[in-house]
């Protein structure tokens, strides 16, 4: 996957404009996925209609709409290679059919049928390849807090599709005359089967527009979560500031050349002034509160109605009701009737409650083990940070490095054992999706003392220029940050 030829721009979005997303991807290749959806779903409809017949119209019905994941599996391929310039034809993926639709599709059609997020997970399957554990570790990363918003999509798309599919029908009566309509409904009740037929067809037309919004919605999801967990705006930002770079040194480069005769007749030096590193100011601003939106908290409370000025209509429908008043009549003593009603129902609703605490007993030590506090992060950005993975020495082990010439793993090592440090001894809330820039803001809020905020955006900024764009970190730097970092986590481990 080369993220230098997507042909939209990924940035961290929230679940609603990743939608929109989606929505973008439909209005650019509906031609196409409207001619997919039909090339693989027309006839295996009507086979299913004309074989199960009339007698058993509704399973035919079921059995299309259960086959769902199946036809799904042709617009996600089509999208997932047209995000990147690519746009295959008919007979590619009717050939290519055995080689992504079939893995995971057993699971689709069974254990994960009914799930909310199925047009979420479907990436996970079919363009990742993931099985097994592997599958259920993948999904689990994919689905942690805050929401991706899949299953109300799910819930959207499905009340779309019916209101749809209802107008449909609906308009075949309000384009009769109005003197026809009496005609018209008694001949469709004794048309049991052209009836079942306009159901059908009107049914199959509004998945034609909803089926491929709803793949294009989904995978904009899934698109979306990736580029918060990996940084694909990160990457792709330094790309660009690389190439620019790059582009910028070989402009100047020739302007020098060009005026280098007129530099050495001059009979004054040009001052030197001093410039920052595109780089490190693109980091910098990148690292600041206001492009790192850290933490979401989702809730619910209680409405007090008296304090907003309204009315609970509920509320005062059921206390009209069982105290036998019309609404509006003063409150007055409940009858012995009402009473009764009311203890009956209070009695229904403390049993019910008693009920499901009894009937779903199992499923409290799951929450109990939520609410524990979560083992600090083993691994973070793609670095091991275990306590023991690292040497016992660290400052000997960074030195062994910069003695065979090795400063990247140097600098990794000493950006590791920071991390390390700074995770395990401070409780810094880290996750293993957390990038380099992230790490710093939440040190930035959480320890704001000026020199370990100085060491860590100084390393920070040495090792995402190694790792990133492939610069050579100088080792001088690297002995200096390994200074640093006796003098700030060494009397810290003498300590403990």
């Amino acid at each position: 996957m080369e993220l230098r030829n997507l042909q939209a721009r990924l940035t961290p979005r929230g679940p609603w404009q990743a939608m929109d997303l989606g929505t973008r991807m439909l209005r650019a290749w509906w031609r196409p996925l409207l001619l997919i959806w039909l090339t693989f779903t027309a006839v295996p409809f009507a086979v299913l209609f004309f074989w199960l017949g009339a007698e058993h119209f509704y399973w035919a019905l079921f059995l299309f709409w259960w086959l769902k994941p199946l036809w799904e599996r042709p617009l996600l391929a089509f999208c997932s290679r047209a995000l990147f310039g690519e746009y295959p034809g008919l007979l590619t993926l009717v050939r290519e059919l055995p080689r992504y639709g079939l893995n995971g599709l057993p699971a689709s059609l069974t254990l994960r049928r009914l799930s909310p997020s199925r047009s979420f997970n479907l990436p996970v399957f079919q363009l990742e390849g993931s099985r097994g554990d592997a599958l259920n570790r993948r999904l689990a990363v994919l689905h942690r807090p805050p929401s991706n918003r899949s299953g109300m999509l799910t819930i959207v798309m499905l009340h779309i599709e019916q209101g749809l599919t209802l107008g449909m029908l609906l308009l075949l009566y309000f384009l009769a005359p109005w003197q026809f309509n009496l005609e018209l409904s008694a001949w469709l009740m004794q048309q049991e089967v052209t009836h079942q037929w306009l159901q059908a067809v009107s049914w199959y037309l509004v998945l034609a527009l909803i089926e491929p919004l709803y793949v294009a919605c989904g995978f904009a999801l899934y698109l979306n979560r990736r580029s918060w967990l990996e940084g694909w705006d990160l990457e792709l930002g330094l790309r660009r500031i690389g190439e620019r770079r790059r582009r910028t040194g070989t402009g100047l480069a020739a302007a020098l050349v060009l005026t280098l005769p007129l530099l050495t007749a001059l009979p004054t030096e040009a001052k030197e002034t001093e410039k920052r590193d595109p780089q490190e100011e693109a980091i910098e601003i990148v690292a600041g509160p206001d492009f790192m939106p850290l933490e979401e908290r989702i809730g619910w409370r209680r409405r007090n109605w008296a304090e907003a000025g309204e009315s609970n209509f509920m509320e005062e429908f059921l206390r009209d009701w069982l105290s036998q008043r019309q609404p509006g009549e003063a409150q007055g003593p409940n009858p012995w009737p009402a009473r009764i009603a009311q203890g009956a129902l209070w009695g229904l609703v403390v049993a019910l409650v008693l009920w499901t605490l009894w009937h779903y007993r199992h499923w409290l030590p799951r929450f109990e083990r939520r609410r524990r506090p979560s083992r600090p992060a083993t691994h973070v950005a793609g670095l091991d940070i275990r306590p023991e993975s690292l040497p016992d020495d660290i400052g000997a082990a960074v030195r062994e490095h910069l003695g065979a010439n090795n400063a990247r793993s140097a600098l990794a090592l000493l950006y590791r054992a920071s991390l390390s440090r700074l995770v395990h001894a401070h409780a810094l809330p880290v996750h293993p999706g957390t990038t380099e820039n992230e790490c710093l803001t939440l040190l930035r809020q959480r320890r704001p003392e000026e020199p370990l905020l100085a060491f860590m955006g100084r390393l920070t900024r040495l090792w995402t220029a190694t790792a990133w764009a492939h610069q050579p970190a100088d080792g001088a730097d690297v002995q200096a940050c390994l200074a640093d970092w006796q003098a700030l986590f060494e009397p810290e481990a003498a300590d403990a």
